[in-house]
C-alpha cells in the first residue's frame, strides 16, 4: 500500500506537468524536492517503477529530456511495462511521444522520425494505440506521415488497411483517405492522390487544410507529365488562399495560417 502511494503521487505530479504544458496553464504542482522524501521511502531496486516515474517527474522539471535522456526513457518504458497497468502504460506512451515531437534534428543521430516510428510501432504492437476496441483518427495519420517519410511503404498500406475499421465511423472515411493520400504521395504516385482527394468532403477542418495542401502539392509534382494541370493547379493555389483568409484567427493559428501560405 506505501509503495502504491508513492507511485500515485508521482504519477500525479507527472501528469500535472505535462497537461500544464499543453494548455499553458499556471497552476501550482509539488516540486521535486517535495516528492524526495516519497522517493526515498522504498528501495529504487525493488520498485523500479518509482526511480522511472521519478524520472519522468524530474524531466518536466527541467523542461523535457535531453536525446541521450529521452532514449533511455523509452527503453525503461519496454522494460518496465508488465509492471504497469493498461492505463498507466497509454499514459507513459502519451508523455514519450510528445516529448519526441519536441526533439530537434541532430546530424550523426537517430532521426525523430525513426524515434517516433520505432515507439509507434511498439506501442502498436502492445495494443496501447486502442482504446476500446477503437484507435483515434490522429495516431492512424501520425504513424502514416512517420513511416511515409522512412519509406516503410508496405508496412504502411498493411497498417491502413488492418486498423481503418477500428477507426470512429464518423472520421473513418476522413482519416483513411488522407492516409492513403499520404502514402501515394511519398510514392509518388500523384495521380492517384490526386484521385482520392477529388470529391472529398472533409468533416474535420485540419484534414480539410492538409487535403487540399497534399492535392496542391501533387498537382504541381504531375506538371513534369502532364503540364495540363497547370491551369487546374493555379486555380486550386487561389482558391486555397482565399480559404485561408477565410479561416485566419477563427479555425487555424496565426503560424499555421503563415505556414499554409
Amino acid at each position: 500500500l506505501d509503495t502504491y502511494q508513492v507511485l500515485a503521487k508521482l504519477w500525479y505530479c507527472a501528469e500535472l506537468h505535462m497537461r500544464r504544458t499543453i494548455l499553458k496553464e499556471n497552476f501550482p504542482i509539488p516540486s521535486l524536492s517535495e516528492m524526495a522524501s516519497l522517493m526515498a521511502q522504498k528501495p529504487k531496486a525493488s520498485f523500479p517503477l518509482i526511480d522511472f516515474y521519478s524520472q519522468i517527474l524530474r524531466c518536466h522539471q527541467q523542461g523535457g529530456p535531453t536525446r541521450a535522456e529521452l532514449i533511455l526513457l523509452i527503453s525503461q518504458f519496454k522494460q518496465h511495462l508488465n509492471l504497469m497497468v493498461k492505463n498507466q502504460q497509454k499514459n507513459v506512451f502519451r508523455h514519450l511521444t510528445n516529448w519526441t515531437y519536441q526533439l530537434k534534428e541532430q546530424e550523426n543521430e537517430v532521426s525523430k522520425n525513426q524515434i517516433l516510428f520505432d515507439l509507434y510501432h511498439y506501442a502498436n504492437e502492445q495494443q496501447l494505440l486502442l482504446q476500446g476496441g477503437r484507435m483515434t483518427d490522429r495516431p492512424l495519420n501520425n504513424i502514416t506521415v512517420m513511416a511515409c517519410l522512412l519509406k516503410k511503404f508496405v508496412w504502411v498500406e498493411k497498417f491502413i488497411k488492418d486498423y481503418q475499421s477500428s477507426l470512429p465511423p464518423k472520421m473513418r472515411a476522413n482519416a483513411t483517405t488522407l492516409s492513403k493520400t499520404y502514402l501515394y504521395f511519398h510514392q509518388k504516385k500523384f495521380d492517384l492522390a490526386i484521385v482520392e482527394l477529388q470529391g472529398v468532403q472533409f468533416i474535420n477542418p485540419a484534414y480539410m487544410l492538409r487535403g487540399r495542401t497534399l492535392y496542391i502539392r501533387s498537382l504541381y509534382e504531375s506538371l513534369e507529365r502532364k503540364p495540363e494541370n497547370y491551369a487546374v493547379l493555379v486555380a486550386d493555389i487561389k482558391s486555397f488562399k482565399r480559404l485561408l483568409y477565410r479561416y485566419r484567427k477563427a479555425i487555424i493559428s496565426k503560424e499555421k495560417f503563415e505556414q499554409y501560405l
